[in-house]
Order: structure tokens, then sequence, then C-alpha cells
């Protein structure tokens, strides 16, 4: 059923879909490269689905000892990177200070909605 509406596609547009699915597995390859271990969630949304208010430190402690001190996850497109040891936020605010010292709070939509006017 798919195979034959491929096989009705012009080569042109065969080669736009081809390329476009290339990109996209290229680009989200690509997108974690340097960055921690941590789960992938799903599009867009993230790890959010698989936490909630009353398991969340379990779950995060679940994921650290899966991927190690230092994971990262996305939630609702923001990226997210746990610190889950002293040791780790030790060395990531004392004696990396310099890496961190000059990051700025992004935009959110949640911060947008919640601060005092």
């Amino acid at each position: 059923m798919i195979f034959d509406s491929l096989l009705t596609l012009s080569p042109a547009s065969f080669a736009i879909l081809l390329a476009t699915f290339l990109m996209t597995i290229v680009y989200f390859a690509l997108r974690r490269r340097d960055l921690p271990p941590g789960p992938v969630g799903l599009p867009f949304i993230g790890y959010w689905p698989f936490m909630n208010n009353t398991n969340c430190h379990q779950i995060l402690d679940d994921l650290k000892k899966k991927h190690g001190d230092v994971f990262c996850f996305t939630c609702t497109g923001t990226l997210y990177i746990n610190l889950g040891s002293i040791k780790a936020l030790r060395e990531a605010h004392i004696t990396k200070s310099e890496c961190f010292g000059e990051r700025f709070t992004d935009f959110t939509l949640m911060k947008y909605m919640f601060e005092k006017r």
C-alpha cells in the first residue's frame, strides 16, 4: 500500500522527501553531540510526560544511577542539566566557575506569565 504510493511519486518529489528525511535524522543526531548523556524523551515535550510531582525525585535518582552524576534532559523544549551530586555541583560552581559565570537566563513563557508586574 505505502510502496505503491511511493512508486507513483516523481523522481524530484522522491528526492526532496529523501533529503528531508536524511536532514532530519542528521539534525537530531548532531543536536545532542556536546551534551552529557541522558534520556531522549519525546519530540518537543521531552521527558515531561514521564515526570510527576509525587515521584520526581525518584525518577531523577534512577536517571542518575543510569547516566551518571551529570546528565541532561529536555522538558517542553527547554534543556536541563542535572548536577546529581555535591561533588559535581562543587566542581561546576566553584572549581570551574569561569565557565558558568556569563550564562544568562533565557526567556520562558512561564517566567513571563508569573513575573510580578
